[in-house]
């Protein structure tokens, strides 16, 4: 394997992490740049539009703003320093290996997902359905399928209505709510006689497989969906602590109804934008 004087103006990770010229520091068109043949120097002493033209062919036209990503790396140049030259070769070696192992890892996790497909397509079409929620993806949509199991179980049970003085079938959000409470998102009262608490606690019972796919899949979603976005915007902006943290699991709770309607109706997701 050829050595890439790569690591020439990159010292340590410490200027690359802080830049963020990637999104994904281990990302197809990042590995280009630390596992390539052209070292980091060369690179930066492209004219700005070569450079970004270099990496918006090494992504696929998948870059956002290559002039962008290109003036980050640039900065990323100036605030490195270079090793010793005899660091050079063994810290490349394990950057090289490091990358190779990343690639083998993304090998076998498409593999996975290629028999999960295969697998919903024969037998789990409602896995291919929640599949259609932009950020979501195949291995999350399994899992929350997975877990929440038969949705007409939670239909089966029946509800005591007070008002009429009888059991009566669930409505869709009353199952809603207990697909919501079977992941742990619900957040209980704390109360002592006259007292009520303002910030109640998530309960964090349940299951907490669920709990993950759904707060991993609201992430995704803020990301793609702009009411998820606002929504998480909103929550965001409205918690005082753990802000992040409070405002996707709220953005999670959000999203079971989303999933348990498509569930339910037995549909894929159509956009409400526009």
């Amino acid at each position: 394997m050829p050595v890439a004087p790569a690591l020439e103006l990159r010292g340590v990770s410490f200027a690359y992490r802080r830049g963020q010229p990637f999104s994904d520091p281990f990302g197809v068109t990042s590995q280009k740049v630390l596992g390539g043949e052209q070292s980091l120097a060369e690179l930066v002493n492209l004219p700005l539009d070569g450079l970004a033209e270099q990496l918006e062919a090494w992504s696929g036209g998948t870059l956002d703003d290559p002039l962008e990503t290109a003036r980050k790396l640039q900065q990323v140049a100036k605030e490195s320093f270079p090793l010793e030259e005899p660091l050079l070769t063994p810290v490349q070696h394990t950057l090289d290996l490091t990358l190779e192992h990343i690639r083998f890892l993304e090998a076998q996790m498409a593999q996975v997902e290629g028999w999960i497909a295969a697998e919903a397509q024969a037998r789990h079409p409602e896995v291919l359905l929640l599949d259609t929620i932009p950020g979501v993806g195949l291995v999350l949509s399994a899992g929350i399928v997975a877990e929440i199991g038969d949705l007409g179980r939670f239909f089966q049970t029946p509800k005591w209505d007070k008002k009429r003085k009888r059991y009566r079938t669930k409505t869709l959000r009353e199952v809603e709510d207990a697909v919501a409470k079977l992941a742990g998102l619900w957040w209980p009262r704390s109360d002592s006689g006259d007292f009520v608490a303002e910030d109640r606690r998530l309960a964090k019972t349940g299951n907490r497989y669920l709990r993950y796919y759904l707060v991993q899949a609201a992430n995704g979603m803020r990301r793609h969906i702009p009411a998820y976005a606002r929504f998480y915007g909103l929550k965001f902006r409205e918690a005082t602590r753990h802000k992040h943290k409070r405002a996707l699991v709220l953005t999670a709770r959000k999203s079971v109804g989303l999933f348990v309607g498509l569930l339910h109706r037995k549909e894929a997701y159509r956009s409400e934008e526009g």
